[in-house]
């Protein structure tokens, strides 16, 4: 993030919500429980994902430029989360191998999110 704040803080700071969101995605990915189903329940939405959370941070443009700009980071948001996660993968496709799915995270979600 070219500082030393946890992406965590900052990505709460900015949703206006208290609970610490890696913990709380991570609490649900350790157990059985699917993370789209988890994230769909959540935020009770029947559409995009995407522009779920842009509303959510009064941003009418593309989550992936929000979180970069307000990380002060002009790379592309997977690119960014895979170097702090120390991780050589896409992040799409990481998180589509644990949920066992290899299609598109976005498109899973709002697939999953449609049929609600």
């Amino acid at each position: 993030m070219n500082n030393n704040e946890d992406l965590r803080n900052h990505i709460d700071r900015d949703m206006y919500k208290i609970e610490d969101l890696r913990k709380h995605i991570d609490r649900d990915m350790n157990n059985n429980e699917d993370l789209r189903n988890h994230i769909d329940r959540d935020m009770n939405n029947n559409g995009d994902l995407r522009n779920h959370i842009d509303r959510d941070m009064n941003n009418n443009g593309d989550l992936r430029n929000h979180i970069d700009r307000d990380m002060n980071n002009n790379g592309d948001l997977r690119n960014h989360i895979d170097r702090d996660m120390n991780n050589n993968v896409d992040l799409r496709n990481n998180i589509d191998r644990d949920m066992n799915n290899n299609v598109d995270l976005r498109n899973h979600i709002d697939r999953d999110s449609q049929l609600r």
